[in-house]
């Protein structure tokens, strides 16, 4: 399997966590083209030609981020506040100590390992991993795995571990050996905008932070030092940047981006120009650094700026800077490595060794369906732009039949559709579906370039799906009944001898406490000659335990009429 170079896995880490990109001027095509990759290729020396293809893709992936920016949210998602977590626990040293036991390695399918982390920790912190255990009883140390003919890789802080092994000797982890280090701040000074701070800076620590726009969901900071130069030191992994709606609810983070105002078009006209340069012959590059080097990635100078993305309309934003100077917590880790979301063979699971528990704070405050009356109300329809194809997108609120039902399904997408496009004048435009418009999961994508006029707006009908009830279950923690068994924060579900376990169902924990404990994973155990047992992990000793079941459905027209400029 061919495998990332570190400086592409490093900037591919930069671009999903905060990526230096532009502020405006984003190209209205797709990025990737035949014609770059056909000037790539002609290019003789290899290392450029690599280095070219590499930084193609990290403009792609900067091109998708600016697409997703742009898009307003489809439905209202809350989250909690990064802070509901830590005060949890009486003093950081033993939020520390359950956050560590918390850790959980994820192996997914090629053999790789993620790092899941108990609850959104603010402080800035890194993973220090010295050993791999495996299920076979060896171990590799990680400043020597070349000895067993195993290549291990760390990135993003230690929170991504890639195993390349000699095929045919595939071994599987266990368990990870290593040290998390916590650099706890100073002081966390915090400031609140409102849309009447526009332009006016406020001085956290060294720095100083402006509100530059709050545009719907999206929100712009600008950093410099206190002084007005551009920021030195800084550190975006220090700075929380929280939005809040009109009734006092933090909004979910989905996208944040970290960079200068060099626009994302300006950065592709010097590939362009990079790549005609290779292809002639007279430039080459010994690695990717280098040569985004020479497109100006790594320019310095000028304010800094933060945009970022909400599921929500943003009425408030709070800024939140991480003061450096504070104590350092170390604290062992030994993780267990576990292959969420597929199914194991031949393995005995135990319960997680936690320290404490680690509470949901979003999960029992959302809504679990609309009424029908007000599906209509709550419906929301919106010409949006994705990878550079315009899509009719429909939204629907957060709510627990969400877990049940597919977005095509709720939409009626995977049935008949009634939809018209009109021209400017109002009259229907006769074009085919397949041809000039089709189906996706959310909504219809269409090509104007189908049409014989301009499409100005479309209209037409949903048939939208809503759960009538529920069916829920209070599963015994105590043994009682076969097919139910729980060892400390590790639940095992028999479907053969328990009928109503199913998928997809929704199973929640509460610890003795009453409170709602979060899910770390779940996995499937094979069981010969019967269905799978399902396999579920919680962040603590699980004293109540709830199924929830998808119940009767029924659907509910919905007429729209969207604006397509």
């Amino acid at each position: 399997m061919t495998r990332l170079c570190p400086t592409l896995a490093r900037l591919l880490l930069t671009a999903s966590l905060g990526l230096a990109l532009p502020a405006h001027a984003v190209p209205a095509t797709p990025v990737v083209t035949e014609a770059r990759q056909t000037r790539i290729a002609q290019v003789a020396d290899a290392p450029t030609r690599q280095a070219l293809t590499e930084m193609l893709f990290i403009l792609h992936q900067q091109w998708r981020s600016e697409d997703m920016l742009r898009q307003p949210p489809a439905q209202t998602l809350h989250a909690g506040s990064p802070f509901q977590a830590v005060n949890d626990y009486p003093d950081t040293g033993r939020m520390a100590d359950v956050f560590a036991a918390g850790v959980v390695g994820a192996l997914d399918e090629r053999g790789d390992i993620g790092v899941v982390e108990p609850f959104a920790l603010p402080y800035p912190h890194t993973y220090t991993w010295r050993k791999v255990r495996f299920l076979d009883g060896g171990d590799i140390a990680l400043d020597a795995p070349a000895r067993s003919g195993v290549t291990i890789s760390v990135g993003q802080q230690g929170q991504a571990l890639t195993l390349s092994q000699p095929a045919g000797a595939l071994r599987t982890p266990e368990s990870l050996d290593g040290e998390l280090t916590i650099a706890l701040p100073k002081s966390t000074p915090h400031a609140d905008f409102t849309p009447a701070d526009l332009g006016k800076p406020r001085t956290l620590g060294d720095f100083a932070f402006t509100l530059r726009s709050i545009d719907g969901h999206r929100v712009e900071i600008g950093v410099t030092q206190a002084d007005g130069v551009s920021p030195q030191g800084f550190n975006s992994n220090a700075v929380l940047i929280e939005a809040l709606d009109a009734g006092g609810q933090p909004l979910f983070n989905h996208v944040r981006l970290w960079g200068s105002a060099t626009p994302l078009d300006a950065r592709v006209q010097a590939f362009d120009h990079l790549s005609a340069q290779a292809a002639a012959g007279t430039l080459t590059v010994p690695d990717t650094a280098t040569l985004l080097d020479r497109a100006g990635f790594r320019e310095t100078g000028g304010q800094l700026r933060a945009r970022y993305a909400f599921q929500g309309q943003v009425a408030r934003v709070r800024v939140t800077l991480m003061v450096p100077g504070g104590a350092t917590l170390t604290r062992p880790l030994a993780t267990s490595v576990l292959p969420l979301g597929h199914t194991l063979r031949n393995m005995d699971l135990t319960p997680l060794a936690l320290a404490g528990s680690v509470y949901d704070h979003v999960a029992p405050d959302r809504p679990q369906e609309l009424s029908r009356q007000d599906v209509a109300a709550r419906l929301t329809t919106a010409r949006i732009e994705r990878e550079g194809q315009p899509v009719i997108r429909f939204g629907y609120p957060d709510v627990l039949s969400d877990r049940f039902i597919a977005p095509a399904t709720r939409f009626g997408l995977d049935r008949a559709v009634s939809v018209t496009f009109l021209d400017s004048r109002g009259k229907p435009i006769n074009v085919r579906e397949g041809q000039a418009y089709d189906r996706v999961e959310d909504g219809i994508r269409f090509d104007p370039r189908q049409f014989p006029v301009a499409p100005v707006r479309a209209k037409g009908r949903l048939s939208v799906t809503r759960m009538i009830s529920f069916e829920r279950h209070a599963l015994p923690v105590d043994g009682s009944v076969a097919g139910v068994t729980v060892r400390d924060n590790l639940v095992l579900l028999d479907p053969a001898r328990l009928p109503y376990v199913q998928s997809p169902m929704v199973l929640t924990a509460a610890d003795a406490t009453g409170r709602a404990l979060r899910q770390t994973g779940a996995m499937a155990l094979d069981n010969t000659g019967g269905p799978p047992v399902m396999a579920v992990f919680f962040q603590g000793t699980v004293a109540r335990l709830d199924a929830t079941l998808p119940g009767p459905v029924e659907t509910v027209p919905v007429d729209f009429d969207v604006p397509l400029r």
